[in-house]
């Protein structure tokens, strides 16, 4: 799976001998050849020809668009499935409140696991073990209690309490000076930290409805995630228990060095690079699952990825998607971004009656 990611905005995609050339003007910025692309990503305003539109329709390769800040706002290609018996199906089953609980049980507890076994490894590492062994034991409490949830609203709030004590051990797994987390924050994020980690949850995001839609389902309606809000529920039921590896991936950047505080920006400071306001928003990534309470206006201002940190995020993301791992419920290893698909499928075989219990994917 190759992707062509662009990040100039105001450039276009055109075709030209077989190849895809990202031009602006008649300066060409980056060129590949046609057959090697199955995935175009685009940020801000990216127009594509007529013929690299028929090119993309005729070679089935996905189109997603996202806002410069790395909103996800969209996606054509060139077909839907065709599996109207199994949509059928997922309407019955997200309609049954005993179906819905047996499938997004897992789904959040798996997400719980790969949390836990973030803080765990870091434990292990050295890092604040006074600090971080009882949110680890917090972890473990919610996910032992998952089976007494009897409604989508307790199970949702079970995995929200989750949420809350995994990002307070935040601070303590960030080892550069440079860079400070003070909790998780979003529409929009106001530090370094957030802002990549809201923009590696869009990128996810993406990748979890393509699988859903090869899978045969309707993304928008969910299991764990309520249908509406114009959100892809089951998309973001599928990506739930993947989200611990963009954290991941997020605290290796950040600790490594690879990521520097000038590669991020104000957009409203820095219209140019953010595109519009209108466009500067939140990437609608994620539900507000981590926490319920209204809280008051935050006065700092909202922080994006530059076009150089976004280039680097994405370099990682899509290696990422390449990256083989353990994956029992088919046996050996697999490329992560086969995995993702592989899951959305298993959540078919469940609806199908085909398969029980659903068995999320447990990272290393």
């Amino acid at each position: 799976m190759a992707t062509l990611a662009i990040q100039a905005g105001g450039s276009q995609l055109r075709v030209r001998n077989g190849r895809f050339v990202v031009a602006s003007g008649k300066i060409t910025l980056a060129e590949r050849p046609c057959h090697e692309i199955t995935e175009i990503i685009c940020f801000g305003r990216v127009e594509l020809t007529a013929e690299a539109r028929e090119v993309a329709f005729a070679q089935g390769i996905e189109v997603l668009f996202f806002a410069p800040g790395g909103r996800y706002r969209g996606r054509f290609a060139a077909f839907e499935s065709s599996q109207g018996d199994r949509r059928l199906r997922q309407f019955a089953c997200c309609s049954s409140l005993d179906q819905r609980l047996a499938i997004a049980r897992h789904l959040v507890a798996g997400k719980l696991a790969n949390q836990r076994a973030i803080l765990m490894r870091a434990r292990r590492d050295g890092t604040a073990a006074e600090q971080l062994t009882p949110l680890i034991d917090g972890l473990k409490l919610v996910a032992g209690r998952l089976e007494t949830a009897d409604s989508i609203a307790l199970l949702m709030g079970m995995e929200g309490h989750g949420a809350s004590l995994y990002f307070r051990a935040f601070p303590h797994l960030i080892k550069n000076p440079d860079f400070t987390f003070d909790g998780r924050n979003r529409r929009p994020p106001r530090d370094p930290a957030n802002a990549c980690l809201s923009f590696g949850y869009a990128i996810l995001l993406g990748r979890a409805e393509t699988a859903v839609r090869l899978a045969g389902f309707d993304p928008f309606i969910g299991l764990l995630h309520e249908a509406g809000r114009g959100k892809p529920a089951l998309a973001l039921d599928l990506m739930e228990e993947f989200r611990p590896l963009i954290d991941r991936l997020v605290l290796r950047l950040i600790n490594l060095r690879q990521l520097q505080p000038t590669d991020f920006i104000n957009p409203d400071a820095t219209l140019e690079a953010a595109g519009s306001l209108a466009e500067a928003e939140e990437p609608a990534a994620e539900q507000p699952t981590e926490a319920s309470v209204v809280q008051p206006a935050d006065p700092r201002p909202a922080v994006w990825m530059g076009p150089a940190g976004r280039a680097i995020l994405l370099r990682e993301l899509f290696d990422l998607w390449r990256t083989p791992f353990p994956y029992p419920q088919r046996g050996g290893r697999h490329p992560l971004g086969e995995i993702i698909n592989m899951q959305a499928l298993q959540i078919a075989a469940c609806i199908d009656g085909r398969e029980e219990p659903y068995r999320p994917f447990l990272s290393e």
